[in-house]
């Protein structure tokens, strides 16, 4: 799951209250966690600049 913290643990309560616990844990087990996570580090690197840097490399990669 891509939530961090809190929001993550309100997701996870609220599918389980849902459709029950043995069926959040056996479609959680059966999610790949490396795509997960790789997703996860992608995002984060994208949160972690700045909107100058986004426009540069638009403007980069335009050739202007």
């Amino acid at each position: 799951m891509f939530f961090e913290g809190k929001v993550k643990q309100t997701v996870t309560e609220r599918l389980k209250a849902c459709y029950g616990e043995a069926f959040f844990n056996d479609v959680y087990s059966r999610m790949d966690r490396e795509l997960i996570e790789s997703e996860r580090e992608y995002l984060k690197s994208i949160n972690e600049r700045d909107m100058a840097f986004f426009l540069f490399k638009n403007t980069e990669l335009r050739g202007k």
